[in-house]
């Protein structure tokens, strides 16, 4: 075959096939292709002498070039696979390349390879009948439509690979993230990171991609607190972080009252919108109520009873709430209104498994209206209480004892006003 020029070399080619094996099958190649020295005899000699001299200082400046780069490491995509250095060096393969005019070159073990202009196949093994190919760059065309069935082509390209038997024609081309495949004849094996297809007579594949997508995230650029910004694959995502959460101002004489100034949070709880009545009607938990009842029990009992009264009614789940109407049921009695004492005793006896259920039960057989109540009221308490504290008091009323109540326990709720009923909780 007759070439008329040396194809360019780019400096990526250098990189990727300079090595001194690869240097010396390049090396003979272009000497197959320079004319005979013996066939120019009517040259003049000096003229020879510089043709020469030209050849000798661009082999020294291409091997000085392929040296001082060979250490810069491989693309990931030509460094050999584990099969393919497990094989050894093999002097018989070698690469080829497609300068300015499409080339066309005898595969090894029989069957042609038709590049493209700018196209390289590198020869990577020939073991028996396979032989694997690793296309560079470029367009490749393999036809071994006279070679035997049993022969194995294969091209490897980034991580996906094809392969076709003896008697096939196909296509391939390499873009820079994916490869094109045509079948013309035969049968072709395509594996690829998208997973494995199989393409016959007339069959084209497209968009076959080189390698894995692997995602991953990383911070771009700090961002003030509760929000962040990730990249993923060059895209930038938002992600919110949970908001810190920030306490409401508490009012001025809540401030007061937990510093243990209660005369001034009194006086600023009257300045409240409303007035005291105000802020039990706009309190949002129960503790804030409890919180008012403290202020107020020592000069505004009723007050702190109304505040209670709210707990109980709007906020029956609370784990106060017992308490509250415990306490309730107590200013009611103390005050001689024993139907309200019964009411609130009831909603405390309420919870079973409330620490004043028992107490209120019994508050509750030693206020009844009637005797009839009480009777019913101590029935109840032991059967819940068989061991409880008012035991014998509930068995002596059973029995019809007029014995009086039994002894209670202090109260510790501030003592009511003389009228009660013009404090008692609306």
């Amino acid at each position: 075959m007759n070439r008329r020029g040396v194809p360019p070399i780019s400096r990526s080619d250098l990189r990727d096939h300079a090595t001194p094996e690869r240097i010396d099958r390049i090396w003979e190649q272009i000497e197959a292709d320079m004319p005979a020295l013996e066939s120019s005899t009517s040259s003049p000699p000096r003229l020879m002498v510089g043709v020469v001299a030209a050849v000798a200082a661009s082999l020294a400046g291409g091997l000085l070039l392929g040296k001082l780069i060979w250490d810069q490491p491989l693309p990931a995509d030509v460094v050999p696979s584990p099969t393919v250095a497990s094989a050894g060096p093999d002097p018989s393969l070698g690469v080829f390349a497609a300068g300015t005019r499409g080339q066309s070159f005898d595969l090894p073990g029989g069957g042609r390879l038709v590049l493209s202009p700018g196209s390289t196949v590198e020869v990577v093994r020939q073991q028996g009948d396979t032989l694997e190919l690793r296309l560079v760059q470029g367009e490749a065309t393999i036809n071994t439509a006279g070679s035997p069935p049993r022969q194995l082509v294969a091209v490897l390209a980034g991580e996906a690979t094809l392969s076709t038997q003896g008697g096939g024609v196909v296509r391939v081309r390499r873009n820079e993230h994916d490869l094109e495949v045509s079948v013309a004849d035969g049968h072709v094996s395509v594996h690829s990171p998208d997973g494995d297809q199989n393409l016959v007579k007339g069959q084209h594949a497209r968009a076959i991609p080189l390698r894995s997508i692997r995602p991953t995230a990383r911070v771009v650029a700090p961002l003030p607190r509760g929000s962040a910004r990730v990249e993923i694959e060059g895209e930038p995502v938002a992600i919110a972080e949970p908001a810190a959460v920030v306490p409401a101002p508490l009012p001025d004489w809540q401030s007061r009252s937990r510093a243990g100034d209660v005369q001034d949070a009194l006086r600023l709880l009257r300045s409240q919108p409303g007035g005291i009545d105000g802020a039990i009607q706009s309190a949002t938990d129960a503790d804030t109520l409890w919180e008012i009842h403290d202020v107020a029990s020592s000069q505004d009992p009723g007050a702190a009873y109304r505040a209670l009264t709210r707990v109980a009614e709007a906020f029956p789940m609370a784990d106060s709430a017992q308490a509250a109407a415990y306490k309730l049921g107590n200013y009611y009695r103390r005050a001689g209104q024993h139907e309200l004492a019964n009411k609130w005793f009831a909603r405390a006896a309420e919870s079973a498994e409330g620490v004043l259920a028992e107490d209120a039960l019994c508050k509750q057989f030693r206020t009844a209206p009637n005797e009839g109540e009480a009777l019913r009221f101590a029935q109840e308490y032991l059967a819940k209480y068989p061991d409880g504290r008012c035991k014998h008091e509930a068995e002596r009323l059973m029995a019809g004892d007029p014995s009086e109540d039994g002894e209670e326990p202090a109260d510790p709720d501030p003592p009511v006003e003389e009228k009660p009923d013009a404090e008692a909780p609306k």
